[in-house]
């Protein structure tokens, strides 16, 4: 896919993001504002455990670091690794830890919510990713500090849909168990 389909994030207008669901059984997630497309999140290999995130700014790929690892690698294109994503050990926290320095954690802001945050020291809370109950095509609805400043650390349509593909792969472990 071209990289110049994707709109920069430098020129989103509203807070508020959509994530939206295309086909069935090899289902792709498109993050949207109504009219833009900011990003794309697919997944490829067997057992899709290897995830492709597409953004003006680049392409990720995240895959485990080893079959009984339970970090995963965040690598620009498939080469370079630039972060290690850590789920915490009796915790619903995972944190990503950047090569640069740069570090979020994610998880549910309360016990029993459909919603989850990426927060940071410096930011404070950066972007809100709030599960739709029985919404199959537009299962995601994010919002974000429109005060934060586009030029972080992290690229932000790259992190929300890290997030989702966390979310995505945790709905996946819990039907298997």
């Amino acid at each position: 896919m071209e990289m110049n389909i994707f709109r920069d994030f430098d020129e989103v207008r509203t807070n508020e993001l959509y994530i939206i669901r295309k086909g069935w059984f090899r289902s792709a997630y498109e993050l949207i504002d109504g009219q833009f497309l900011y990003g794309k999140l697919s997944y490829k290999g067997n057992f899709k455990r290897y995830a492709v995130i597409e953004t003006a700014a680049g392409i990720w790929t995240l895959k485990q670091s080893g079959w009984f690892s339970r970090n995963m690698d965040l690598k620009v294109g498939e080469e370079q690794t630039v972060g290690t994503v850590i789920p915490e050990l009796w915790s619903r926290r995972i944190t990503l830890e950047m090569n640069d320095g740069f570090a979020a954690d994610f998880y549910y802001k309360k016990l029993f919510s459909k919603a989850c945050i990426w927060a940071n020291q410096l930011y404070g809370d950066m972007i809100f990713i709030k599960q739709k109950v029985f919404s199959i095509k537009q299962p995601y609805i994010i919002t974000f500090d429109q005060s934060l400043p586009k030029n972080t650390a992290v690229n932000i349509p790259m992190l929300t849909l890290l997030g989702v593909s966390l979310l995505i792969t945790r709905q996946r472990h819990a039907a298997a168990a």
